[in-house]
């Protein structure tokens, strides 16, 4: 059983920092979204997703993020770790390849108030005033919700809350995917 472990939630809300640790500690494979998010605009000649949605609409840049994430999930035969997705239409195509019982998706939400999330950005981006932080962050939110991010929580099997520190945080999810890869494996005998 190949397990595909999902670790989404808004900007700043704490995936990469958390998912930098488990991959390496777990020895698990992971693949950044944001990185494909980016290439996928880059390769359309844009500087970012929100001119390309401007430009050419919501449909056109599913199919390139889904086409690149596709290629991206191909190169990867073990467990994988995916820190923040955020399109519905990606995590349609991991909940599709459970079909053949051979990959269990799991779909962990770090839930992080936006204002805790608006500090973070503020921090992390180096912005002169907080309300860039503050404009930035709304920005975000948008386009992944747009993508579907809030039907991702919805259909969460676990709900991190992202206010904790980052090693607790890490700890819960370690113990998730943990439990989570126990049990199949007792399932399998």
């Amino acid at each position: 059983m190949r397990h595909l472990f999902v670790v989404s939630g808004y900007g700043a809300a704490g995936k990469s920092t958390v998912t930098r640790a488990l991959s390496t500690s777990l020895e698990l494979k992971k693949i950044e979204f944001g990185t494909i998010h980016k290439t996928a605009y880059k390769n359309a000649g844009y500087n970012c997703t929100a001119d390309w949605l401007a430009d050419k609409g919501y449909e056109e840049y599913e199919l390139s993020v889904l086409k690149l994430f596709e290629q991206e999930m191909d190169k990867i035969s073990g467990d994988v770790l995916i820190d923040g997705i955020f399109s519905y239409s990606c995590y349609n195509y991991l909940k599709s390849l459970e079909m053949d019982n051979k990959n269990r998706v799991t779909n962990i939400f770090i839930s992080t108030p936006q204002d805790e999330r608006i500090n973070r950005m503020y921090k992390r981006q180096n912005f002169l005033m907080i309300e860039q932080a503050y404009v930035h962050t709304k920005a975000s939110d948008f386009i992944k919700g747009t993508c579907g991010l809030y039907r991702i929580y919805d259909d969460a099997n676990y709900i991190i809350d992202g206010r904790s520190p980052a090693r607790v945080i890490n700890e819960q999810i370690k113990k998730i995917i943990q439990r989570v890869k126990s049990k199949d494996r007792i399932m399998e005998r």
